[in-house]
């Protein structure tokens, strides 16, 4: 037996790197990111942008220089402070320095002005994601001839923003929306260079969806406010956080857990908060799971879960917490999304463990609030049992080792038929016999 540990899962089906937390523009930008709630960090799919679509890796486009100094409403605005924000490869019918100094007003700091605004139209990109068996068993592997495309993405580094527009340009892209995808990176340029100065991230040491939830889900609630203020909507008329809800609502189950994080984030910030200026002391106090982050502070605490191994012939890792967030992605993929929602509300803690080798298997440990809850999911998994193709999925078991705790296993063959889980609520051990 071989435990390796590691640092808890980087949750984010699809959208992992949605939103734009960079190095200067000045580093290579990075271009390999994809499905990986397991954290394998072996993902070889686009790197994604503000809009959650998939984003190609930097092009050698023609250099131009765009004055930016058109007004917000197409006037020429004059800036009582120094520093203004270029815009190079074309123009934007915005002014970008008022947009960022309306930023750094809601946010109440004093912000580094970012460079420059990078324009980039690149041609229509197809999404290529590695082997992921985890989420292939779990129903959230986005199928590799899927085509993700927008008209507006958008990237932010720590003193630079690109914004990328697909099968569209500058002067037929909604106006609305070029704005508040500027107004959404602007947030992250100011929360990264207030992580620098803190040397220390956002929700740094929390689970990955979490992490994601408080950086994308303050941008969209920044970006809210903006909106109503300003009186800028996207294109169908509706305000951010509207906006993502329709998009958690409507994109494909395999970007859910990926789009869960912009929605809900933002929702979490917009019912706690009176005032943009303080979402830092909110980043002091953070949610810590994705379940208070969708429901709110005042739910039931995180229950206790210890998960052992008895797996002589086998290398394993535990791969950390997945939480509501990927419990939720995995029912939508096959059930209605309320019936979703339902089953996956009772959670309360998990450890997914991975066993390695020539074959890769997977127990996933659960815990719910109450026995109840534990009996809604294992009624969800056996209608999601019913509704898949073990030829496609694979097969997975459900142990009940406990009133208040499943254990689902899923994997190869030998795997199903040599593994066995048993404890208590809060203690369970994953047995593997022989090389199963």
């Amino acid at each position: 037996m071989v435990p390796k540990w590691i640092l808890p899962v980087a949750v984010g089906v699809l959208l992992v790197t949605a939103g734009c937390a960079e190095l200067s523009p000045g580093s290579p930008e990075p271009s390999t990111t994809g499905v990986d709630p397991t954290g394998d960090g072996t993902t070889d799919g686009p790197a994604t942008t503000e809009t959650g679509e998939a984003t190609p890796s930097e092009s050698s486009e023609p250099n131009t220089t765009g004055t930016g100094a058109a007004g917000v409403d197409g006037t020429a605005t004059p800036s009582d402070r120094s520093g203004t924000v270029s815009v190079k490869n074309g123009e934007l019918p915005l002014n970008a320095t008022l947009v960022f100094r309306r930023v750094e007003r809601l946010l109440g700091v004093d912000a580094d002005t970012p460079e420059e605004v990078r324009l980039r139209t690149p041609a229509t990109i197809r999404f290529t994601p590695s082997e992921q068996p985890f989420e292939r068993r779990m129903g959230l592997e986005a199928p590799g001839d899927e085509s993700f495309r927008g008209d507006v993405g958008g990237r932010a580094f720590d003193d630079a923003v690109v914004l990328t527009l697909w099968n569209t340009t500058v002067e037929e892209a909604p106006r609305g929306e070029l704005e508040l995808v500027l107004v959404h990176e602007f947030v992250h340029v100011v929360q990264l260079q207030r992580e620098a100065r803190r040397d220390r991230e956002f929700g740094a040491g929390l689970p990955r969806q979490v992490q994601r939830s408080l950086v994308e889900g303050g941008a969209v609630y920044v970006t809210d406010v903006y909106a109503r203020e300003y009186g800028v909507t996207y294109g169908d008329g509706r305000t951010p956080i509207d906006h993502r809800a329709k998009d958690y609502r409507e994109r494909p189950p395999t970007s859910v857990a990926g789009t869960g994080p912009y929605y809900f984030g933002g929702r979490y910030f917009d019912r706690r908060l009176d005032d943009p200026a303080d979402l830092w002391a909110a980043y002091e106090d953070p949610p810590e799971t994705m379940a208070e982050v969708i429901h709110g502070p005042g739910i039931d605490p995180t229950a206790p879960l210890s998960v052992d191994v008895d797996a002589p012939d086998r290398e394993y890792e535990r791969r950390g917490t997945l939480g509501e967030g990927v419990l939720r992605a995995m029912f939508r993929s096959e059930l209605d999304g309320d019936v979703a929602a339902t089953a996956a509300a009772g959670w309360s803690n998990d450890t997914l463990v991975r066993f390695e080798g020539d074959r890769l298997d997977f127990a996933w440990v659960l815990r719910w609030t109450d026995a109840d809850e534990a009996d809604a999911f294992e009624n969800a998994m056996a209608e999601l049992a019913d509704r898949r193709s073990e030829d496609v999925y694979g097969g997975f078991e459900t142990v009940r080792v406990a009133p208040e705790t499943v254990v689902v296993l899923t994997g190869t063959d030998p795997f199903l038929g040599n593994a066995t889980a048993s404890g208590t609520n809060g203690t369970v051990t994953v047995t593997v016999d022989g090389s199963g």
